[in-house]
């Protein structure tokens, strides 16, 4: 679950920097990103409990990390 719960941290970061965003095209790519993330804390949550492997990494911690 902890990566979930990272997964979630970012999301919520990347909300609030599209609420923030000067450009509609930031504001667009910020939202993508708190989808993306909140797919991968979903998919991680619904997995973990069958493989026992909560720490697995999903597509969105590689192109979905705040810098």
């Amino acid at each position: 679950m902890i990566a979930a719960t990272i997964h979630r941290r970012w999301a919520r970061e990347y909300l609030a920097r599209a609420q923030h965003a000067t450009s509609r095209d930031r504001k667009r790519r910020y939202l993508r990103l708190a989808v993306t993330n909140t797919v991968c804390a979903r998919k991680l949550e619904k997995r973990a409990p069958e493989s026992g492997d909560p720490a697995s990494d999903g597509p969105a911690e590689e192109i979905g990390r705040p810098h």
